[in-house]
């Protein structure tokens, strides 16, 4: 039984066929992999629902890469959270410039003093904050919101990222279900074909036990093509944020929009372009607005009160006025001073740290997409048009009576495994580019 790709259906494989020509056709030399046209539009991370998750979309087609990246950017916990942390820090702000309320109460003094009530009312009283300190309080909210934005930006792109890798793997894992599907047919009829030819003593007892061994390490490679076609799918769906998301037909063209980048170029566009640095670059005036208010922290507010009262004595009303604050004379909150002056120069190195990390990874990734961009060449401009050639002489002797329907059917099965090795090569390199692309952002 196989998987209908188009249908998600299960059919019985009429694997066995002693006309060759029905294999011959399935796969022709002219066929090749599907493929698959990477997305590079900005990753659109405005639209992720701060307010929780939407509603399954796991009933909608989903075919396509776009459809599955504007899913997960719009249901993917990990960017709710990052956006929720944005709610968090806006609502810090905007506590950060109100200012103290005043504060009210009842005062009683002399009570009983010649018998009498003494002196009996109410004072208000209100703090006064000086220094700007509620400005730079508010600066220092303004600056975590930019953070965090920053760190949004770079969940986001590496959410694509995932989805990218993920849907690129599914396509694989597609195609290589059809050409093990048809591997195990023209398989299947090599070893019919040689039943044939050693019932009637033209060939040995070894050469039908080889094609059987082909056919059963084909079935084995078959049953494990569909084991990753599932396993796929799931960490799609886990890429996406949709534990429902049910398998469909992927639409996509896996040799479509493959680039051939050079060193220097995909790193200064890293260094450029990164979340990751920039987020980092935003830690520094994080920082740096911190120690400013750290700096304004010893100035002391002013505490001022008033209050009226009846003097029950006198029979008048009397008014009182307060005003204090605190003499900075033992703490000018230099400690705090101290720290934020080093929270400063450890945002500073952390940026360095990053840029350093950000060209090993280019520089290591680059070196994976180079051998595979080899391998792909390789197989795409030499390998398989010789096999497809072959394959095309084999064809025409076979027609020509020259050759019989075993050569023709190994020729056939060397042709699909070739395929199936450029579809090994193509997977590195359409992967390792997605990677490189992506370096934008380190690993989570």
């Amino acid at each position: 039984m196989f998987l209908c790709l188009a249908c998600g259906c299960a059919h019985v494989s009429d694997r066995v066929s002693s006309t060759p020509s029905r294999a011959l056709q399935s796969v022709t030399p002219e066929s090749s992999p599907v493929a698959f046209k990477p997305d590079t539009s900005p990753a659109g991370i405005r639209h992720v629902n701060a307010e929780g998750p939407e509603p399954s979309a796991s009933e909608t087609p989903l075919s396509t890469l776009e459809s599955l990246e504007r899913l997960a950017l719009s249901r993917h916990p990990e960017l709710g959270v990052s956006a929720a942390r944005i709610d968090a820090f806006r609502g810090a702000h905007r506590q950060a410039g109100l200012y103290p309320n005043p504060h009210a109460g009842y005062h009683a003094t002399e009570v009983g003093n010649l018998g009498t009530a003494g002196q009996q009312g109410g004072f208000v009283g209100q703090r006064f904050i000086t220094g700007g300190k509620l400005e730079l309080d508010q600066a220092v909210a303004a600056r975590q919101i930019e953070q965090s934005s920053r760190e949004l930006d770079t969940a986001a792109q590496r959410l694509l990222n995932d989805v990218r890798v993920r849907f690129h793997e599914v396509l694989i894992a597609q195609r290589r279900i059809e050409l093990m599907t048809e591997l195990v047919r023209v398989v299947s009829e090599s070893v019919d074909a040689s039943r044939r030819l050693y019932d009637g003593r033209l060939v040995g007892r070894n050469d039908l036990l080889q094609a059987q061994i082909r056919e059963d390490s084909s079935e084995i490679q078959l049953e494990a093509a569909h084991n990753d076609h599932v396993a796929s799918w799931r960490r799609l769906a886990a890429a996406v944020g949709d534990s429902e998301l049910q398998p469909t037909g992927l639409d996509g063209d896996l040799e479509a929009d493959l680039h051939e980048y050079e060193f220097d170029d995909r790193l200064a566009v890293v260094l450029s372009a990164s979340p990751e640095l920039i987020a980092a670059e935003a830690q520094i005036h994080v920082a740096e607005s911190k120690l400013l208010r750290a700096s304004r922290e010893w100035i002391p507010d002013i505490d001022v009160s008033t209050s009226i009262r009846y003097h029950n004595i006198t029979k008048s009303d009397v008014v009182n006025i307060q005003a204090g604050m605190p003499i900075p004379i033992f703490d000018r909150n230099e400690g705090n001073i101290d720290r934020a002056q080093a929270d400063v120069v450890a945002a500073r190195w952390a940026v360095e740290r990053i840029r350093l990390q950000l060209m090993d990874r280019v520089a290591s990734e680059f070196r994976r997409y180079a051998d595979a961009r080899v391998a792909w060449q390789r197989y795409r401009d030499g390998i398989v048009p010789q096999a497809t050639e072959s394959l095309k002489l084999t064809q025409q002797a076979h027609a020509a009576k020259q050759v019989g329907d075993l050569e023709l059917l190994k020729s056939h099965e060397t042709y699909i495994r070739m395929h199936l090795a450029q579809l090994d090569a193509l997977r590195n390199m359409r992967i390792s580019q997605v990677a490189l692309e992506g370096l934008v952002v380190g690993p989570q």
